[in-house]
């Protein structure tokens, strides 16, 4: 009793009936199972695809790894659509077991449908009562097209996966519209098992400068390395001296935009270099050292602006400069032989020649304006020209404005219109304030000025004044009202003012008055 033939003569119309039923309850179990089965699959791919690409973006694999991680993602979520899917729907689920499972999930078939597809598997001559079994099967027939053949049992757990179905459309749906862009290519690209893997994540590579280079013997060399395709978290410089096998290894230094650099100081002998970072290793480049003219050492001259009172500064063997806008630089560099001619270069294409009075000892002057970089570029007295190798940076600093404000009374107060009221004010600034003032108008009136100090000597940093109001020379009623603040000009003409504040003309007391109008007393006679 574990089936029911596909069809037997000797069937009646009820029987012919029931299998009918069956079939279709058969049916309609098979495509509720298959749509559970996508949605399983949907949210193994949309797992799978989602995880690939948060490795992609946190782990930057290599795309030799990446490409074995997709094609496993591949045969996970093909796995899932052949058990999930493709295994239920070339099952054949008996009708004993189908009538049990409908039976389960709606007790008012009781045992009909069970007893009725039993019934009608055994040959005529074996059942009981050939009528009975007409009459249990036309029952059971009955009863399951008041379930729409299954259908009714179907339609909760169907309607329940199409939500889920939905809600995965809406959630991918929202991580390819809603996230970054370069996630949408990833996975638009991880996705799709016939774009090369090379096109979706580009391989991981290390663009290193100079690449081969030819340097002069004793001078410095910057070596830069760029890598794309991912984001290493140190790199390593490896050099291999001439008549060696071996190789030294350097640590680079990273900079805020993702490089790496390391400079490599008195290269006396050609060598061999790479840079590696991560699983990435670059090709090896050649430098080789000549006898040209380098620049062995240098040394900076600074001249500060007047107003900063900084007195001027001698940097030996310092390149690199940091200094307020406006300061003059007179650039040192010490060679290793005599030029005929040096210039600076700096990085917005500007040249600058030195004065080569001195032929081992240039010398060039040059003001900040701005933050950058400079080389050294040097003509050798046979006309070879020798580029600069290093660059030395140059940081502008900005004189930053003073800071004012008023120490006393330091808020908003009241006064007779005959007091004396005083008023402080202080200014700080980074290279020395050059002016203070105060600046008060009456009833929002025509502003004046008291100049507080006016010509501070350099690097007065710090200056503080005080002014006394005459109120009774303003010729102020009570109710007026006088508003003041303070204004501070630093050496490079920046102009801060503090807060706003107010000084209210209030009447004298009663008792003030009667002071003032009561006389002294006679004596009589």
């Amino acid at each position: 009793m574990t089936g029911m033939p596909l069809d037997a003569p000797d069937w009646s119309s009820a029987d012919r009936g029931l299998h009918e039923a069956v079939t279709r309850a058969r049916r309609a179990r098979r495509r509720r199972v298959a749509l559970e089965g996508v949605v399983r699959t949907a949210t193994l791919a949309l797992a799978t695809l989602t995880l690939l690409v948060l490795i992609a973006v946190l782990a930057t694999p290599s795309t030799r790894t990446l490409g074995i991680l997709r094609l496993g993602a591949w045969v996970i979520a093909l796995t899932g659509l052949g058990w999930w899917v493709m295994r239920p729907l070339t099952m054949r689920i008996d009708a004993a077991r189908l009538a049990r499972y409908l039976e389960e999930r709606d007790p008012g078939l009781g045992q009909t449908l069970l007893t009725a597809v039993g019934t009608i598997a055994l040959p005529i001559e074996q059942r009981s009562s050939p009528a009975l079994a007409r009459r249990l099967a036309a029952q059971a027939t009955d009863r399951l097209g008041q379930l729409g053949d299954g259908a009714a049992v179907e339609r909760p757990p169907m309607r329940r996966a199409l939500w889920q179905l939905a809600a995965l459309v809406v959630a991918a749906g929202a991580l390819l519209m809603l996230g970054p862009g370069e996630w949408r290519t990833l996975a638009f690209g991880l996705a799709s098992p016939w774009t090369p893997i090379e096109e979706v994540v580009p391989p991981h590579r290390l663009a290193v400068e100079p690449g081969d280079v030819t340097v002069p013997r004793g001078s410095a060399l910057d070596v830069v390395v760029v890598a794309s395709g991912f984001a290493p978290e140190d790199a390593l410089l490896f050099l291999q001296r001439e008549g060696t096998t071996e190789w030294d290894a350097l640590p680079m230094l990273a900079d805020s935009a993702g490089a790496f650099s390391l400079r490599l100081f008195d290269l006396a002998e050609s060598v061999t270099y790479r840079v590696e970072a991560g699983d990435a290793r670059s090709a090896e480049h050649r430098i080789t050292v000549t006898d040209l003219p380098a620049v062995q050492e240098i040394s900076t001259h600074l001249e500060y602006p007047g107003y900063t009172g900084l007195p001027d500064e001698l940097r030996e063997g310092e390149g690199d400069i940091a200094a307020v806008i406006g300061t003059v630089v007179e650039v040192r560099p010490r060679l290793t032989m005599p030029v005929r001619e040096a210039f600076l270069r700096f990085d917005d294409g500007r040249v600058i020649p030195l004065t080569v009075a001195d032929s081992l000892a240039p010398i060039a002057r040059f003001r900040i304006g701005e933050t950058g970089f400079y080389a050294i570029d040097l003509v050798a007295p046979d006309g070879t020209r020798v580029p600069g190798t290093v660059r030395w940076s140059i940081t502008a600093l900005e004189d930053r404005p003073p800071v004012v404000r008023i120490t006393d009374p330091g808020r908003d107060s009241r006064a007779t219109n005959i007091e004396e009221v005083s008023v402080a004010a202080a200014a700080d600034d980074d290279y020395g304030v050059r002016r203070l003032a105060l600046r008060y108008s009456v009833n929002g009136g025509a502003e004046q000025e008291v100049i507080l100090g006016d010509g501070f000597a350099p690097a007065t940093l710090t200056p503080r004044a005080v002014h006394t109001f005459f109120l009774e020379e303003l010729s102020l009623q009570p109710g007026d009202l006088v508003g003041y603040h303070a204004v501070a000009v630093d050496g490079a003409g920046n102009t801060a003012q503090s807060d706003l504040y107010f000084l209210e003309i209030r009447p004298f007391s009663r008792k003030c008055r009667q002071s003032e109008q009561g006389g002294g007393g006679g004596g009589g006679g």
